[in-house]
């Protein structure tokens, strides 16, 4: 395969040069350092050096230049610019490569150009602004310039190789975890693909399946920063997002390594289990087993307790009429909670 120049999916690509030199500045932020100190530090050649720091300060890394020869960290939590990102990372394989756009059409559509790269595994695409961002059935998916989280990473469909329902639920499972785990939120899993806070919806998951790469695209679009003066009339009653919660100012960049982490180890824990963790997840945060819900499948309307899902990720519906329908995600439309 040939190398696929950033330029071409208008976006920036992170480096190991790049994110060695900015994880020791981003270690020291607002404190200038000398070319042959953090050529020493990052244990690159000067020359290796000098072009890591011209390719950040031309990608607006947040990094200045005060004199000849010497560059700073300004601090910027919600820059997601890849080396900011990868040097902030702690994961093994999740982030490994971390290609971040200012403005695409969607992170989906720059992760299917991606999907032949050499070290696809963990591959994340994220982006400040899409401009044909989409969810679940074709939805489109509105976020403002820079407020929220919009990715898509890749896994390879090795060791775990978990149909459609489930790897959902895997996604959704990972967002949960690392809100609840790491930040506090009482966050919850609507099945198939949503995350809500107090029955409004914070996030939603989308999956595909490329079995031709044996790969998988995840996706993500989480409301961070941006408030009902952001959202389309319809979703203000619907939607919440992160600051909205309690007010406070959220990094998007620390939000998303602690999704890393979360996907990562939910991941790898799968791969040995066969999928039993995120089941467990699943039952743990669901803000659907047990309810009372509503959904449309092969255009008709049904009715019952959400009893349970099952190892494929299906959800187990006991009718009205005492009868019980296990349902696939792809097959279940406007799924509503009972109030």
């Amino acid at each position: 395969m040939q190398p696929i120049n950033p330029s071409d999916l208008n976006c920036a690509c992170g480096s190991e040069d790049k994110t060695l030199a900015m994880r020791f500045l981003m270690e020291r932020p607002l404190q200038p350092a000398r070319l042959e100190e953090i050529a020493r530090a990052a244990r690159l050649t000067l020359e290796e050096a000098a072009l890591a720091l011209a390719e950040l300060l031309m990608e607006n890394a947040s990094l200045i230049s005060p004199a000849p020869e010497t560059f700073a960290y300004q601090p910027d939590d919600q820059s997601l610019h890849p080396d900011a990102v990868a040097a902030s990372l702690a994961t093994r394989w999740w982030g490994h490569q971390v290609w971040h756009g200012a403005e695409i059409a969607s992170t989906i559509d720059v992760a299917r150009r991606l999907l032949e790269s050499p070290q696809a595994h963990g591959l994340l695409v994220c982006a400040d602004s899409q401009t044909s961002g989409r969810g679940r059935q074709g939805a489109a998916w509105n976020s403002p310039r820079g407020k929220d989280l919009l990715l898509t990473f890749l896994v390879r469909l090795r060791d775990w190789n978990p149909p459609a329902s489930l790897l959902s639920l895997y996604a959704a499972g990972g967002v949960v975890k690392a809100l609840v785990d790491s930040f506090g939120v009482d966050a919850r899993i609507k099945w198939p693909n949503d995350v809500i806070v107090d029955g409004k919806k914070l996030g939603g998951v989308l999956v595909e399946r490329v079995p031709e790469h044996n790969l998988a695209m995840v996706s993500l679009g989480l409301n961070v920063l941006s408030g009902p003066a952001d959202w389309p009339g319809a979703l203000r009653r619907e939607a919440v997002s992160l600051a909205s919660l309690d007010g406070a100012e959220w990094s998007r960049r620390a939000v998303l390594i602690e999704l890393g982490r979360a996907w990562e180890t939910l991941w790898d824990e799968a791969s040995r289990d066969g999928g039993e963790c995120v089941l467990r997840v699943w039952r743990e945060r669901s803000a659907t087993a047990g309810r009372r819900v509503s959904l449309i499948h092969r255009e008709r309307e049904y009715a019952g307790v959400a009893e349970d899902i099952d190892l494929q990720g299906r959800l187990r519906l006991r009718l009205d009429d005492g009868a019980a329908l296990t349902l696939p995600a792809e097959e279940a439309h406007r799924l509503r909670l009972a109030e």
